[in-house]
């Protein structure tokens, strides 16, 4: 038999410790005040302290969203540290217009007219500049893809070191031309400078100018030529004066992107002079070729319309830079970290007011047009170049 537990009547209150419920008639035990100040009446709860609570969770799960977010659009645009390079790798094709995707040594048919070059030329190595902590040198290199991808293959259709100089409030554009004749490491003959991207990657690449012209570049940004178009689109267009003898070739390559991009409703330019043009506009503007002057000429269409983003960016309200972010995230890649990315943000904040100034390499009188092996190429002057260039950064 189970044994039954003594019980201890110390254990229960006593009767002065009890009373009974009227309704129930059970006993209640007396809530004992263990402050020995006598019974207390229960704690009012304020119903603004409640609200104000729940506001600031309110916001600190907005704000915490608001960060992730951004972090996440900060991320998807760095490339991917430990992607594999592959040279074979071809990144899928925008307009073909012949000014990415070719072949790196393709002859050209105006070459045939142009002196030869001398190969006996030799080029003397350049000193490189010495750094400033409030000078910063990014690499922007334009591509004409559909998509981005975590290799950045094929030649470069746009290069101009983009300067913040903190030290002079300044934002300085440098544009290099595409046909320079350079050393490549590796090659047994000279290259064009825009085909250093297809015979050494991104990191080469930035080597190669480093060590040509002595500017060192402190991070790379390749922007797609779609996400500019984007960009123009959502700050209103920009506003260039479009040439007559730009106009005919302008609708060329809009017709051409409609049939590349498949874009449903294009708008023609009727005429020249000062207007604003769309985001397919002047993707098209950037795009004109095959007129006087050549690449020349394209390389300052492309400062123009860069220049009229930048001078937007300093207006925009912070609902626009969102936008902004949003829409270039799928088509920009850059080597910076999260946080250099929100350091360059921060540096181009500082810089609103600015002025914006902009050099084309090789100046004039610097160069000269020549045959090399069937490519029409610039024979420049590296040391007058080179030293131009550190003047126009560092001064």
């Amino acid at each position: 038999m189970a044994s039954k537990r003594k019980q201890n009547p110390e254990n229960y209150p006593s009767e002065d410790e009890m009373n009974l419920n009227e309704e129930s008639g059970r006993p209640t035990r007396k809530r004992h005040n263990v402050t020995g100040g006598g019974n207390k009446p229960p704690k009012k709860r304020h119903p603004v302290l409640r609200v104000l609570a729940f506001f600031l969770v309110g916001l600190l799960l907005v704000c915490g969203g608001l960060f992730a977010y951004g972090w996440s659009l900060l991320s998807s645009m760095r490339l991917n540290p430990y992607a594999t390079p592959n040279p074979d790798a071809t990144m899928e094709p925008g307009l073909d217009d012949g000014s990415l995707q070719d072949d790196p040594e393709a002859e050209d048919p105006e070459a045939d007219d142009l002196e030869a070059y001398d190969p006996s030329k030799t080029v003397a190595p350049v000193e490189m500049a010495e750094e400033d902590d409030q000078i910063i040198n990014y690499l922007l290199v334009g591509l004409d893809a559909r998509k981005m991808t975590d290799t950045i293959s094929g030649n470069t259709d746009v290069m101009i070191i983009m300067t913040l100089d903190k030290k002079h409030n300044k934002i300085k554009l440098t544009s290099l031309m595409r046909d320079i004749l350079v050393e490549m490491p590796g090659q047994s003959s000279m290259k064009r400078l825009n085909a250093a991207n297809s015979y050494l990657g991104i990191d080469g690449a930035i080597q190669l100018i480093e060590d040509t012209f002595g500017i060192p570049i402190d991070g790379f940004a390749a922007v797609n030529f779609i996400g500019v178009a984007d960009a123009v689109d959502i700050l209103g267009g920009v506003t260039v004066d479009v040439l007559s003898n730009e106009v005919n070739e302008l609708n060329n390559c809009l017709r051409a992107q409609k049939e590349s991009y498949g874009y449903d409703n294009v708008t023609y330019v009727r005429s020249s002079g000062v207007q604003t043009l769309n985001g397919q506009q002047a993707l098209a503007y950037m795009r004109i070729r095959h007129i006087s002057g050549g690449d020349f000429n394209r390389t300052a269409r492309q400062r123009k319309v860069l220049s009229a983003v930048f001078d937007s960016v300093k207006d925009m309200n912070e609902l626009q830079m969102i936008q902004l972010a949003t829409k270039l995230s799928g088509s920009v890649r850059t080597n910076l970290t999260e946080m250099e990315m929100l350091a360059a943000v921060s540096d181009m904040y500082s810089l609103r007011g600015a002025t914006l100034e902009e050099l084309r390499i090789p100046m004039d009188d610097t160069y000269k047009n020549a045959n090399y092996k069937g490519m029409a190429i610039l024979d420049i002057d590296f040391e007058v170049n080179s030293q131009a260039m550190k003047d126009f950064i560092y001064e």
